[in-house]
């Protein structure tokens, strides 16, 4: 009787503890499910295979997310991005049939943050129904502020590359574009990770700050002081994120800044620009900054920042004619570069190469670089945020087409009043990728108003014909080709024609420092079906007003043969100066 008794309150415990760790595990769930899953919904599904990418990148409703004009940003699920290379007139016909490079970037978010709503700034998601009357005040324009530091920590909300490489699932959108791996990023998380610029976690914290280093110290406070400018024309100002604090560090920069550039690497891949092509960007900087003397320390001692000057372009050309066609045999040889300077200079393991940049426009800049230099401040054409490209540290580079038969980077700009523009969009370019087929698919012939063409090829007359349609368009669509940039964004600038970037997880040029939405339009690669009535549903007069900033902006988008204030190579050079001033560890 009394071993009876006893087995039953054995039982008995047992089924306790049982519901007792039942309640534990449940209540676990819940608990995860609320701190790591704070918005939108997770609901369970029948599938045995749980979609990683779709836990951590989950679509943030509507009211959750609102900017200043309440206006929505919304985050879907991406096509996967064909790893190759862009348009390019002036390749050879064998380094056109190299392997596309298929590495891929994976990561995911370390944490979300509870707070993160209520830093998201605003996004126009542009759809037939969006609000353009809403004039911003003068007051809003001068006094637009960035948070350029934080008092509260800000964990990385896009890390280099949101993609899955596992998964199993797949979403085709509107256009019928594989959606499977990669997540679109909204440009307005693009500037809420611009705005928290804080100390790279890739740098070394120096054993003591030098002298240098207080100075950076200096000139961060200068700019986050900035007195605020109000005698600026309102169009002007309104270019900028905040034209008060670029004035500022653009002053600073003038003033303070000194480039040590390294005197070893041989000819072909160092100190020998390539001037021409698509490539253009990357090789007009170096010719520039190497003949520069203001900027230019002797001395690497005095030096805020040091230039590793080789040509991407060239470096892929050289290693291909000796048959070293991938990412890795670039990244090697970069790699030996590093070691060299390394062991001969102090400079570059006292930061791990964070006060070092480059600046390269090839495709796979991002890929070749990323473990030779991937501390280093990174120009690069090549901003596709889900191939490395990071917003707080590397520099959004324009890719500008200088012409292969004169080498004129200024040759027949400009473009006719707005008046004159009596095509509605224009595009012509190569098949290159899935985007533009589809393009091309649902307007092509399809209205009068919209000249949507293939290639009009490389001749003399056709490159006429390219420039006139540009010339007399009213909005130039910027459509993706096998990667995320297109030289068609800086060439709408130079005729004058507002751009339409069609470009999922494209961070565009400059963008620390100028506002691009306020003279482009920015339309998701899904809603290209819908692709003419948001531009029917833009005011004429809002058309106007953007294409004036179009003519306003170009002046920072021009190469000199000798540099003048505010023109496209200061630009980047104040773009690389500010990120080095906000990631100085103390």
């Amino acid at each position: 009787m009394v071993n009876r008794l006893q087995i039953d309150r054995l039982r008995s415990f047992r089924s306790l503890r049982l519901l007792y760790w039942v309640a534990v595990l449940s209540i676990t769930a819940i608990l995860f499910q609320f701190l790591i899953l704070p918005f939108g919904s997770f609901n369970s599904t029948p599938s045995s295979h749980v979609n990683i990418t779709s836990i951590l990148f989950m679509t943030v409703s509507d009211t959750e997310l609102k900017s200043n004009n309440s206006q929505s940003a919304r985050v879907d699920i991406l096509h996967e991005f064909a790893d190759s290379d862009s348009d390019e007139a002036d390749w050879s016909e064998d380094e056109k049939q190299l392997p596309n490079d298929n590495g891929e970037i994976e990561s995911v978010f370390t944490e979300w943050r509870r707070d993160f709503k209520e830093n998201v700034n605003g996004v126009i998601t542009l759809d037939a129904n969006a609000n353009w009357n809403k004039e911003e005040s003068t007051s809003e324009v001068e006094n637009r502020t960035e948070a350029l530091d934080s008092s509260v920590p800000f964990e990385d909300l896009l890390h280099p590359g949101l993609v899955s490489q596992n998964s199993s699932s797949a979403m085709v959108g509107k256009t019928g574009l594989n959606k499977g791996s990669n997540v679109m990023t909204p440009i307005s998380y693009m500037k809420t990770v611009l705005l928290q610029i804080s100390p790279s976690a890739n740098s070394k914290r120096p054993r003591q700050l030098s002298a240098r280093d207080k100075e950076l110290l200096k000139a961060r406070h200068q700019i986050k002081n900035a007195p605020v400018i109000r005698n600026v024309p309102k169009d002007y100002a309104s270019l900028f994120r905040n034209y008060s604090t670029f004035i500022r560090s653009y002053e600073l920069m003038e003033r303070m800044m000194r480039v040590y550039i390294y005197k070893e690497g041989q000819k072909p891949v160092f100190h020998d620009p390539h001037l021409k092509g698509v490539y253009a960007s990357e090789g007009w900087f170096m010719k520039l900054m190497e003949k520069n003397r203001q900027y230019v320390a002797r001395d690497p001692r005095k030096a805020h920042l040091f230039y590793l000057p080789f040509s991407s372009r060239r470096l892929r050309s050289m290693l291909y004619e000796q048959n070293f066609a991938t990412p890795r045999d670039l990244d090697n040889h970069l790699k030996d570069y590093v070691q060299i300077i390394a062991t001969k200079y102090r400079f570059w393991n006292r930061t791990k190469g964070a006060d070092h940049f480059l600046v390269a426009c090839h495709d796979w800049a991002l890929s070749f670089t990323n473990e030779s230099m991937g501390s280093c401040i990174r120009a690069v054409c090549n901003t596709n945020l889900a191939k490395g490209f990071q917003i707080r540290k590397d520099v959004a580079l324009p890719v500008t087409m200088v012409p292969l038969k004169s080498g004129n980077p200024l040759e027949d700009i400009g473009g006719s009043h707005p008046s004159d523009r009596h095509i509605l969009a224009f595009f012509s370019g190569s098949m290159h990728g899935d985007l533009r087929p589809i393009l091309l698919k649902h307007w092509s012939n399809k209205t009068s108003d919209m000249k949507i063409l293939g290639p009009l090829g490389h001749n003399v007359t056709n490159a006429a014909r390219y420039r006139a349609f540009m010339k007399t368009s009213k909005y130039c669509i910027c459509a993706r080709g096998y990667d995320v940039h297109t030289p068609r964004v800086i060439e709408s600038i130079y005729f004058e024609c507002v751009p339409v970037i069609i470009s999922d997880n494209y961070v565009p040029p400059l963008f620390d420092v100028f506002e691009w939405e306020s003279f482009a339009v920015f339309v998701l690669e899904e809603d290209i079906p819908n692709l003419r009535n948001i531009l029917l549903s833009i005011p004429e007069s809002k058309y106007i007003e953007m294409q004036n900033r179009v003519k306003l902006v170009q002046r920072h988008f021009l190469w000199h043969k000798v540099p003048v204030k505010y023109d496209v190579f200061h630009m980047i050079l104040h773009s690389i100066w500010y990120r080095r001033v906000f990631q100085v560890k103390i």
